[in-house]
């Protein structure tokens, strides 16, 4: 049986309607569930790559698209404008805490299994949203090039990690 992708679309706080590419593996399920959180490039091809390849690892992936219908270059100002100010509370977090809620209403997702796994910018994402959201049970942020930091400063994703025990920044497998 093959993987099934569709593109999808979700109410969300920032827009009437938030895109993103839901990929399911074979079969009925119950199936973990992730959000995959692009980098700044946006959901691009790489992006709905991963999302298939962890839907053939057997996790349901719902790879949002943050910057759906709109400018790249005014979305990632106001994604980094929210960091800087509210960084728990902005946008870019309750549309991720939507994804999440759209995510788990899809038959065969095992709602005690949902995490999130974030690229780059979109791993700076995973880490404030983690700290938002009791519904979030686990991120991952798989490493690229050289010790990147996600923005935060390397002390601040250690406390984070000791106080939010599903935050995994190590050396996770990649699918």
């Amino acid at each position: 049986m093959a993987l099934s992708a569709q593109s999808v679309s979700f109410p969300s706080f920032s827009m009437p309607l938030l895109g993103g590419y839901l990929v399911r593996p074979p079969g009925e399920g119950p199936f973990p569930a992730l959000v995959v959180i692009h980098e700044a490039f946006g959901l691009n091809d790489d992006i709905r790559s991963i999302a298939r390849r962890f839907a053939g690892e057997g996790y349901i992936a719902l790879a949002v698209d943050l910057f759906s219908g709109r400018s790249r270059v005014l979305c990632m100002a106001r994604l980094f404008s929210g960091m800087m100010r509210h960084s728990l509370d902005h946008a870019g977090v309750r549309d991720l805490q939507d994804a999440l809620t759209y995510l788990a209403q899809q038959p065969g997702v095992d709602t005690e299994r949902l995490g999130a796994v974030g690229y780059c910018m979109g791993g700076s994402l995973a880490i404030a949203w983690s700290c938002a959201d009791k519904g979030l049970k686990a991120i991952d942020l798989p490493p690229r090039g050289r010790r990147r930091r996600y923005g935060i400063a390397r002390e601040e994703l250690e406390r984070c990690a000791r106080a939010h025990p599903k935050l995994h920044p190590g050396k996770p497998r990649r699918p």
